[in-house]
């Protein structure tokens, strides 16, 4: 019997760790898809700030949030349309991804999941005087 419960938690131990690991994996390809996302669109954006904040911003914003859910759904990741969020602040661009990773399934239904998010944002840092 011991050796049978010392297998059982070996076992539930290894998929703890490959879970983990599934869900490590799809929170950074879900980050660099972000990254890619806005850096494909504005390629200049970390060096010119200030170009990058001007009054085509509102565009800027809707295209970005089509990269990324364009990139998302090549990768086929399960993330849905409302989850992709950006925000325009007055000196910083915010994009938030939301998601579940499945951990349990049972005959094609979803019984536990782990929620994650990436957050990230882009533009200058309020200057302080």
């Amino acid at each position: 019997m011991k050796i049978i419960f010392t297998l059982v938690l070996v076992v539930g131990l290894g998929y703890v760790a490959y879970s983990a690991i599934l869900a490590a994996g799809t929170y950074l390809e879900v980050s660099q898809i972000v990254d890619d996302a806005v850096l494909d669109l504005k390629p200049g954006l970390f060096d010119n700030v200030q170009h990058a904040l001007t009054g085509e911003r509102d565009n800027f914003a809707t295209k970005l949030r089509e990269g990324i859910l364009a990139k998302v759904t090549k990768a086929q990741l399960p993330i849905a349309a409302e989850n992709v969020v950006v925000n325009d602040t007055a000196e910083r661009l915010q994009v938030q991804v939301k998601w579940t990773q499945p951990v349990i399934i049972y005959q094609n239904e979803v019984v536990f999941s782990v929620p994650l998010s990436v957050k990230r944002g882009f533009g200058s840092q309020p200057v302080t005087q």
